[in-house]
């Protein structure tokens, strides 16, 4: 069985697999510091000395379960800020002065000459199952067809 991927498809595998196998270290990290200071917390506001004052108690209870939730908001503000959106894919263009128009029995199809790519310094990989062997001007190359060419993820209208 042979799988045939085009070039979007391999960069969309190559971004979806670098993205979901595992969680960083830093927000394993991030996630037990938050919860350990909100366990220690919730244990300095429920341990108090019996004989303290009642009215310095309850101020002390105030005062570390203000700092605890200023703590844990923190946290979770920055947490949320360092995950950014990874910038798109950008296609690759085709240049637009390889594009020739070639007669069939069925129109005219326009495509591009390998050859002329590789001379543009076009040095992406194209797909092999779009390719169709000729001669151009005496000279063996390969065709590749424009709507093949963009439905495996390259851009070709610039000519």
């Amino acid at each position: 069985m042979t799988v045939s991927m085009t070039l979007a498809e391999t960069a969309y595998v190559r971004q979806s697999l670098t993205h979901s196998v595992k969680k960083p270290a830093r927000r394993r990290f991030m996630t037990l510091l938050v919860a350990g200071i909100a366990a220690l917390a919730m244990i300095a506001a429920s341990a108090a000395p019996a004989h303290a004052d009642r009215r310095g108690n309850d101020t002390l209870k105030a005062l570390a379960a203000i700092a605890a939730i200023a703590l844990i908001a923190k946290a979770v503000k920055d947490n949320k800020r360092r995950h950014e959106a990874p910038a798109p894919l950008q296609s690759p263009r085709v240049p637009g002065v390889c594009a020739i128009e070639i007669g069939s029995g069925r129109g005219a199809v326009t495509g591009f000459a390998e050859r002329c790519l590789r001379e543009e310094g076009f040095a992406y990989r194209l797909p092999s199952g779009c390719s169709t062997d000729i001669r151009i001007f005496g000279r063996s190359d390969k065709f590749y067809p424009e709507q093949c060419l963009r439905d495996a993820g390259f851009i070709t209208r610039d000519y």
